[in-house]
């Protein structure tokens, strides 16, 4: 089981130190009754420090900076309690509306995408990609029926211009487009595999990683070796 991610070690070294720094030049706030809030302010203010940074320290899926602040609450007693209730449950009114959001809008870019260019570009690989990983849209939850039939034109218009992929990269691709293809007249879509996401968008990734803006666009050939279609 893992109940922390590899941001939290460095983001854990930073408090470690910081709290020694403390415990050396301020002994008093290393003692009782004071370590407790002074550990969680430290963790809280590092925590908070390296998510504004964009390191995304978690330990039991929970962000430190939150953590640090649960340190002071539980301390604080019956009063503390309630208040650390009513931070999470404020954090997770805040999530839901962010996740909802930020869903709405990439969802909102991957439709313009298609509306300025309904094909995608073959000139260069970067290009290419690029417009792969805007149009092609991953709902939080089902895709509605219109979401189907968007993802769906976006994969056969990748499929159409037969890019370079190898068995594995295009195996994705085909169970992706085989399962929207199967659901698209459904009332209600099943949610799309978080596996099969991954498989998808670490493909689309590696490539755009590996182009550069000059080269051209990597397409299918007869001679192309480990190479197949999408589908």
């Amino acid at each position: 089981m893992i109940i922390f991610n590899l941001w939290a070690i460095p983001v854990a070294v930073v408090i470690f130190l910081v709290i020694a720094g403390l415990e050396h030049f301020f002994p008093a706030l290393a003692n009782d009754p004071y370590l407790p809030f002074t550990a969680g302010a430290t963790i809280f203010v590092i925590g908070g420090i390296a998510e504004w940074l964009g390191v995304k320290a978690r330990v039991f899926f929970l962000p430190v900076w939150l953590i640090g602040i649960g340190f002071i609450c539980v301390k604080l007693g019956p009063i503390g309690w309630v208040l650390l209730a009513v931070i999470v449950v404020a954090c997770v009114m805040f999530m839901i509306r962010w996740v909802r959001k930020f869903s709405a809008e990439e969802w909102r870019k991957a439709q313009e995408e298609i509306a300025k260019s309904p094909n995608p570009p073959v000139l260069k690989e970067l290009e290419f990609w690029n417009w792969v990983q805007t149009a092609l849209y991953f709902p939080m939850s089902a895709p509605t029926p219109e979401q189907c039939a968007h993802d769906l034109k976006v994969l056969q218009g990748l499929r159409n211009a037969h890019p370079r992929l190898t068995p594995p990269e295009a195996a994705g691709f085909a169970k992706l487009e085989n399962f929207l293809d199967k659901n698209k007249n459904e009332g209600k879509c099943p949610s799309i595999e978080n596996k099969l996401q991954q498989e998808v968008l670490n493909v689309i990734r590696q490539k755009i990683k590996k182009a550069k803006p000059e080269t051209p666009f990597q397409a299918l050939t007869s001679t192309s070796p480990q190479a197949v279609p999408a589908r």
